[in-house]
């Protein structure tokens, strides 16, 4: 997760979904498994979502969510002052999402799963945007905001 404490906007990756627990007397029987319960059928539920949402954190309210089509607790983002949260995802997106609405900005896609979060650092005052994935670091230079205003 991120946090924006400027705005007070908390970031983060969520899982959406139904949880069922049934239990039942159980028989012990010697050479297997006991877990001390028995099993039931789950009722009908919803289908799960899972992506980024932004929270409020003075009320709790989300104020937008970005549906990814796999959930992960492994994958993660950052929020950036340039109004940018970058998103690492299971199915292998790199993605900028704009902070105040969620709308995608743009993506890259690796060849594989990311279950890594993303990290900010910068060299000679250039601001840089990393994670892992498989066996290889991706690294993105973000464009200086001071320069790119100036331009305008």
């Amino acid at each position: 997760p991120s946090y924006d404490s400027q705005t007070g906007i908390f970031y983060m990756m969520f899982n959406d979904a139904q949880g069922f627990v049934a239990s039942a007397p159980a028989t012990y029987e010697k050479g297997k498994e006991y877990l001390g319960r028995g099993t039931g059928k789950a009722p009908p539920a919803p289908p799960a979502k899972q992506g980024v949402q932004a929270i409020d954190s003075k009320t709790g309210k989300v104020l937008w969510q970005f549906i990814t089509s796999r959930a992960s607790n492994s994958s993660g983002l950052i929020a950036t002052r340039g109004g940018v949260v970058f998103v690492c995802t299971p199915e292998g997106e790199f993605m900028g999402l704009d902070m105040k609405t969620g709308k995608a900005l743009w993506h890259y896609r690796v060849g594989g799963s990311i279950t890594s979060s993303p990290i900010s650092y910068a060299v000679g005052g250039q601001q840089f945007i990393a994670f892992t994935a498989g066996n290889m670091v991706y690294a993105f230079a973000l464009p200086d905001i001071a320069t790119a205003s100036a331009k305008k």
